[in-house]
């Protein structure tokens, strides 16, 4: 069997290796003649797959390492019985967070309210879903719109997305294109480039939807250039109404430098939004994976072991929220170090520049994702979670909590160490619900906190009874007070974990670190 493959495909020889001869070549020179004796070929944008290509070949396995496919005529691939493959999803959660580096550098530069939206996101498919759930979770007001999928929805079940995924379509309030504009901050928008049919999207964002926004709007384009108008962007931007930021561009690799010159689009980048490690394995494996159901085969490959460990990112506290989130972005995601490289590029000579738009993605250095990265000391409980959420938007909140429960004292001094120690385990453990209760006069009480976590859809509550005084009646009313409040609310499952009473801090975080690895294997 021969594979041709665009060498531009990560781990590609790893992953495909074993299916048997493998033909790597720049995407670009990818041709009729290449691919005429081959069995399967695997691609990006940059080839375009269609009978011009392919008739006449041997190939009858067709795979993108893309999450998008309009460079692929699937139609005509069906027609002629060619299995055909994309990386849905692959990039989703890479695009997400540098929609969100975006803006926080843009709400830190000059507009610390840009976050608050509203934002319009246009397209509610696998990075739509994120971008909304993302900003959703930061306290943003987020409108959406997605005709072919609110039709869909209506007619019957949707297939194709986690059930998580598909809760989240079936709860969506989609409106039409001009309710998600009018005034909105920020337009986002995030569907395939389709020039034809019931929903077209070219130049869905144009002067009329240019003309509704908020004064001083962004525009933020990671889908496909021809999505937003340039000709009426630039004459929008050309009157200093808002501005703009893009990763895709029009004719690529061939990109106007007018556009990029506008004073007001304010951070560019050469279509590399999706463009972390994370994301090209998954597209890897993902094709993989299809190839090898394809062939009657058992997939065996799912990416290098070696890229999971996650690694300290160093945090300052003496800074807002606002702050914090984006140093912690800018670091995972260096979108000015890509302005200025592209910016250099499109200044160059004309013959130069689509060779060098070219150059920068192909040898673009792979970021990683903020779920690669671990803050290197304890942060509050609220800039965790947000850092938490940022790192995976659609994680679905846990059902088990951790209760650290202590006596009482209105002394900072003694407070301190306990908060801390809460705040170590929400870092260790991003994503679990870890709170302080109390047993004096402090609040919340177990009783009180017991209720909110109710409240909040929890079903099991881990208790851990630590920094406690010597008293020993102290020690000996923790299973009383458990068994008391757990008759109250039947709904929740409380449990006393042992061996922590009185335990030192340490010890505490061993014990909640280990009731966190069981429940995350049920």
């Amino acid at each position: 069997m021969i594979v041709v493959f665009d060498d531009a495909i990560a781990f590609a020889d790893e992953a495909f290796g074993d299916f048997g001869e493998l033909r790597g070549l720049n995407g670009r020179s990818i041709d009729a003649a290449a691919v005429r004796d081959a069995d399967a070929l695997l691609v990006r944008t940059v080839t375009r797959v269609d009978a011009s290509l392919l008739a006449g070949s041997r190939v009858r396995f067709v795979g993108t390492a893309t999450a998008g496919f309009d460079h692929v005529d699937a139609e005509w691939l069906a027609s002629q019985g060619i299995a055909f493959a994309s990386a849905a999803g692959c990039n989703a959660l890479a695009v997400s967070q540098w929609v969100a580096t975006t803006l926080h550098l843009l709400a830190l530069e000059r507009d610390p309210d840009l976050l608050a939206g509203p934002v319009a996101v246009l397209g509610f498919g696998n990075v739509g879903r994120r971008v909304t759930a993302l900003l959703r979770g930061l306290g943003c007001e987020v409108r959406v719109c997605d005709p072919p999928l609110a039709a869909a929805r209506a007619k019957g079940p949707i297939v194709g997305p986690t059930a998580a995924e598909l809760e989240m379509i079936a709860r969506e309030h989609f409106v039409a294109l001009e309710v998600a504009l009018a005034g909105a901050r920020v337009v986002s928008p995030h569907v395939p480039l389709i020039a034809s049919g019931p929903h077209p999207t070219t130049a869905l964002v144009d002067a009329e939807a240019l003309a509704v926004l908020d004064p001083h709007a962004v525009v933020v384009n990671t889908s496909r250039g021809g999505v937003v108008d340039e000709v009426a962007l630039g004459h929008w931007l050309a009157t200093g109404r808002g501005r703009a930021v893009l990763d895709v561009f029009a004719g690529e690799p061939e990109v106007d430098p007018r556009l990029i010159n506008e004073s007001s689009v304010r951070l560019v980048s050469p279509h590399v939004a999706g463009y972390s490690l994370e994301g090209k394995r998954r597209a890897t494996a993902m094709l993989h994976t299809a190839l090898a159901r394809w062939l009657g085969h058992s997939p065996a490959w799912d990416g290098p072991a070696d890229h999971a460990q996650r690694v300290p990112m160093p945090v300052v506290l003496d800074r807002s929220a606002l702050a914090i989130r984006a140093a912690w972005l800018r670091t995972c995601n260096p979108i000015e170090r890509d302005d200025v490289a592209l910016r250099e590029v499109l200044r160059g000579p004309p013959p130069a520049r689509a060779p060098g738009f070219d150059a920068l993605r192909r040898h673009y250095p792979l970021r990683r994702e903020l779920g690669h990265f671990s803050p290197s000391c304890a942060l509050p409980g609220d800039l965790a979670r947000q850092l938490a959420h940022m790192a995976d938007p659609l994680a679905r909140p846990s059902d088990e909590a951790i209760v650290l429960i202590a006596h009482g004292s209105p002394d900072p001094d003694w407070r301190a160490p306990l908060e801390q120690a809460r705040d170590r385990i929400r870092t260790r453990m991003p994503g679990r619900i870890v709170e302080l209760a109390y047993l004096d006069h402090l609040e919340p009480s177990l009783r009180v906190l017991a209720g909110d976590l109710v409240a909040r859809g929890v079903s099991r509550a881990h208790v851990l009874a630590a920094f406690l005084s010597p008293g020993g009646h102290i020690k000996r009313d923790i299973p009383a007070l458990v068994e008391g409040v757990a008759r109250e609310l039947p709904q929740l499952h409380l449990r006393l974990e042992p061996g922590a009473i009185g335990a030192e801090v340490e010890v505490v975080e061993a014990i909640a670190a280990a009731i966190c690895r069981i429940v995350g294997r049920r």
